[in-house]
């Protein structure tokens, strides 16, 4: 199971509107993800980060819907939190993904709140919560070769077309984490919900 699953509700809110259906079906396929098992939940991963979060909606196992990186300068919880609510509004999701506000250091207390806000806003909704520590996104990944978020980011490049655009780069220590991550973080998350709590 994920390192904190919260309440999971009795029924799934229903599927993406079908005034939205044709928008989604012009979007590139996920065409390799290796899942498990076959799902068709749409999943709404969230990656809360220093500019604001990254985010991935997915219909397992194979429809990427939606991905980008949500910026907020300068960076507000309130307004964080009110932006994963309209995104919860319109991709109807029926599970929400996060990254674990555990363990994290002191100096990401911030992000440790806006998780906790976000679990409290999915729980609120009645839809099932469930988050992976950076430990728990590696061991996933380890399966398949890759350690650093770089080699996270190209295994997630091979397997998903859309993303192939994305220019990665290795950054060395010293570099700041690149704009595009978010994205990558968030749908690392979601490969996790596969192999973790299915």
């Amino acid at each position: 199971m994920s390192a904190c699953s919260k309440r999971k509700s009795g029924k799934s809110l229903k599927r993406i509107r079908q005034s939205n259906a044709s928008r989604f079906s012009r979007m590139p396929l996920v065409d390799l993800i290796p899942y498990p098992l076959p799902m068709s939940n749409v999943i709404l991963a969230i990656y809360p980060n220093v500019r604001g979060f990254g985010y991935a909606c997915i219909e397992l196992p194979n429809h990427l819907i939606d991905y980008g990186v949500k910026t907020v300068k300068p960076v507000n919880n309130e307004i964080i939190i009110r932006q994963v609510a309209k995104q919860m509004d319109y991709y109807k999701p029926d599970i929400i993904v996060l990254r674990s506000g555990d363990k994290l250091p002191l100096r990401a207390k911030r992000i440790s709140q806006v998780v906790n806000h976000i679990t409290e806003l999915a729980i609120e909704r009645n839809l099932p919560v469930h988050q992976y520590s950076k430990e728990q996104i590696k061991f996933v990944f380890e399966q398949f070769g890759a350690t650093t978020n770089y080699e996270v980011a190209k295994k997630l490049s091979e397997w998903i077309n859309v993303l192939q655009h994305i220019d990665i780069k290795p950054l060395k220590s010293y570099e700041p984490e690149a704009y595009y991550q978010g994205i990558f973080d968030a749908v690392s998350l979601a490969v996790c919900y596969g192999y973790i709590d299915m």
